[in-house]
């Protein structure tokens, strides 16, 4: 060996940190082709120190890299460079399909409850971040309910596996410049076949509910996004969210059922997901978009959803629901339970002390989407909207922490959005914002508002409206203006859909 010969150990430290600097800024760069860091990490220890905490910060796994998930993150130093899991509920190969249903017709709900069941039972030994030590630790635990279609063409969207592994790896939304976005319009929906439909908006993965998962300390974030979990069935979501008893943050995306009985059995079932959710959640984000539209989805009752989201959800700080239930529903049932009780003399159907802990809400009415047809009556629309406005009012008096309140609809050309938050200096700002020129606030409206702002202590209100303009084809738009967007949807969700 020549005697010029040199090994890491002989370079200056500076030269040595510079080139380690370069190989993680280069790899990290949010459009760079470069992967295998991995590679590096074998080199020396020092090197294994320095790329390990990037190398174990996201894990994509499929069922079948579960046994060799549970072998890499053996040592507890390892677990904790963990910061993000994203389970891919894949199909297995066709031909294992027809393997596992010789054994059993009803294969997929063994099969998938096996997965979850591996995944629960490798994280139910790690230690959990402890809150109270100001310990910043999180885990997210992100799941993928999306369905192969056999035979036939595949319309869902293009799998964003290679965009969302740079994100996660840069935390910058740069990579998904050149993705495709998507999402489904009126004239997509109509040149799809029945069967399509039926197939794209409802399809996820089957859990068996007599298995009992172990619990989950270590994880505080869960996720499901819109690009690759179209349906989450609700047993599927009560298994996992009784099961994270550390969950602090719980974000769900999914697409309406393309049929309305299954939508209303999606619904019934969801029941039992609010009653139970953790004691330590403390934000929850539901958000859902419609492939389908059938005058009969109004005909399925929610009074009892309704009902156990009120109550589930009472120790929530921040709390996002868009589109699973009206805004009207949600809050006129909170204020005729109190006005009910209240004439009966009796305890009131929802807790006495409202939302006490609540700083943040954003809800989705119907009647905020203006009907742009011939016909059409302004002042008729803008009546409905101001007792909407009042009716928040009324049920903002319940919350004491409030901060920022925003009531919003918008796509098919029409955005309105309804605006209440408190600023730095203790003075509240109620303000609406619509493509329709005209102003919500009259005398009353503005009052209420007014004993809104006094009862918890503000210096006062002051109220303004403004002029939304843009084409607003697609809810993406007025999600661009909402203060709570990052609440409302995931950053990679908001850019595939704009």
């Amino acid at each position: 060996m020549s005697q010029y010969a040199t090994n890491l150990s002989t370079l200056p430290p500076e030269l040595h940190l510079l080139i380690l600097k370069e190989l993680i800024k280069a790899h990290n760069e949010p459009k760079s082709p470069r992967r295998g860091l991995a590679t590096y990490a074998s080199v020396c220890r020092g090197w294994q120190a320095s790329f390990e905490p990037l190398i174990y910060r996201h894990f994509i796994l499929r069922p079948n890299d579960l046994g060799s998930f549970r072998e890499v993150t053996e040592e507890s130093r390892r677990r904790r460079y963990v910061e993000h899991i994203w389970l891919r509920l894949d199909d297995p190969p066709l031909q294992v399909q027809y393997e596992m249903t010789k054994d059993s017709p009803g294969w997929s709900k063994q099969y998938f409850t096996n997965v979850i069941q591996h995944l629960w039972t490798t994280l139910a030994e790690w230690e959990a971040p402890d809150f109270d030590k100001k310990d910043q630790r999180r885990l997210t635990l992100e799941i993928n309910s999306d369905r192969v279609f056999y035979p036939g063409p595949d319309p869902s969207p293009p799998d964003d596996l290679g965009h969302y592994s740079k994100y996660l790896e840069s935390g910058s939304l740069e990579a998904y410049d050149d993705g495709e976005r998507f999402y489904y319009t009126k004239s997509e929906r109509d040149n799809m076949k029945p069967n399509t439909v039926r197939n794209l908006f409802g399809r996820g993965a089957i859990f068996d509910t007599k298995v009992a998962l172990p619990e989950v300390r270590v994880v505080t974030d869960f996720l499901t996004r819109r690009g690759i979990a179209r349906c989450v069935r609700p047993q599927l979501l009560g298994a996992a969210l009784r099961s994270l008893v550390r969950l602090r943050h719980a974000k769900i995306e999914r697409w309406r059922n393309g049929l309305v009985r299954p939508e209303s059995q999606w619904l019934s079932d969801m029941q039992s997901v609010f009653w139970h959710l953790p004691c330590s959640l403390r934000k929850l984000a539901i958000f859902e978009e419609r492939g389908t539209e059938n005058p009969r989805f109004n005909l399925i009752l929610k009074d009892e959803v309704v009902y156990a989201i009120m109550l589930g959800t009472q120790e929530l700080e921040r709390f996002s629901l868009c589109f699973l239930i009206d805004a009207e529903k949600l809050l006129g049932r909170f204020i005729e339970g109190d006005r009910r009780s209240s004439a009966l003399g009796v305890e009131p159907e929802y807790p006495r002390d409202g939302y006490q802990k609540l700083t943040t809400l954003t809800l989705t009415p119907e009647s905020f989407k203006a009907n742009l047809v011939d016909d059409w009556d302004i002042e008729s629309w803008l009546n409905h909207v101001k007792e909407v406005v009042k009716t928040a009012a009324l049920a903002a008096l319940r919350m004491p922490e409030l901060r920022l309140l925003e009531v919003w609809n918008g796509g098919g050309g029409t955005a309105s959005i309804l605006r209440y938050e408190v600023r730095d200096d203790y003075m509240a700002e109620l303000s609406w914002h619509s493509t329709q020129n005209c102003d919500p606030f009259d005398e009353g409206v503005e009052q209420t508002w007014r004993d809104v702002a006094e009862r918890h202590g503000h210096q006062g209100l002051v109220a303004s409206s403004s002029l939304l303009s843009g084409d607003f084809e697609y809810y993406s738009e007025a999600i661009s203006h909402l203060h709570s967007r990052d609440l409302v949807l995931h950053p990679v969700s908001a850019v595939q859909m704009a």
